[in-house]
């Protein structure tokens, strides 16, 4: 099986951290985020990896060309910024049959295989990472799902009147992991910026397509898309407060 890490991205809301490196370079214990990505996708067997760049892609390169880290390493180069599912459609013809889709702000120890066999055994398009919320608390991506695990609706950035309408209907977000059938690759256009939040999964939708949420449970997962979110995560984690199991 195959995997693409997103790492293209400026991360302008982490400066002046990202002025000279990529946010997939930020350190926590000493290691950029980068390699936990690596180590996650090697731990469950994943060994094929494509890795978009566009923003200081020397930084990654050098890196990763002086370590042997177990996996196979290919990259794709953005001129310019193509999106979420803009980068994943440059590099289509990559991927052989259903692959991962990684974000580059996330650290986690979650159990990549359980969700494979979660997505093939339900045979949806697209399969979606998703974490739970409480009510009241804010998310930069709501999803809303039946009991089917059939995502219903995806709101990205979610304005006050959209919280309004879906009071007390949603539970979940997007965790930034998703497994998706080579099929998707007819709904995104090529050399065009374009999201999977945003465009891509709300075509699907409207398409009567079969998106599938999975919620993960007992494992470490963390966001440090903000200068104060990747903070508070290098705390805990440098002073060993959580464990994560890479």
């Amino acid at each position: 099986m195959k995997a693409m890490i997103l790492a293209a991205g400026e991360g302008r809301r982490l400066r002046p951290l990202t002025e000279k490196i990529p946010k997939s370079m930020l350190k926590i214990k000493g290691k950029p985020l980068l390699y936990y990505q690596l180590r996650l996708l090697k731990k469950h067997g994943i060994k094929d990896v494509v890795i978009n760049l566009n923003y200081k892609p020397e930084k990654i390169k050098t890196y990763l060309g002086r370590k042997k880290l177990g996996v196979n390493i290919h990259y794709s180069h953005e001129k310019k910024l193509l999106g979420t599912a803009g980068g994943v459609k440059k590099a289509e013809n990559f991927f052989d049959k259903d692959f991962f889709v990684i974000y580059g702000d996330i650290i986690t120890d979650i159990n990549l295989k359980k969700i494979y066999e979660f997505h093939k055994k339900n045979g949806g398009m697209a399969t979606i990472c998703l974490h739970k919320i409480g009510k009241n608390q804010p998310s930069s991506s709501i999803v809303i799902m039946d009991n089917k695990k059939q995502i219903k609706e995806f709101i990205e950035k979610p304005a006050k009147n959209d919280l309004r309408r879906i009071k007390g209907k949603y539970k979940y977000a997007n965790s930034g992991i998703y497994v998706l059938n080579r099929k998707i690759f007819d709904f995104i256009e090529k050399n065009s910026f374009s999201d999977f939040a945003l465009d891509i999964f709300p075509k699907l939708l409207k398409e009567k397509k079969k998106i599938l949420g999975y919620v993960h449970g007992k494992c470490y997962w963390a966001e440090i898309g903000r200068l104060d979110k990747y903070k508070a995560i290098k705390k805990e984690l440098e002073e060993d407060s959580i464990k994560i199991a890479l």
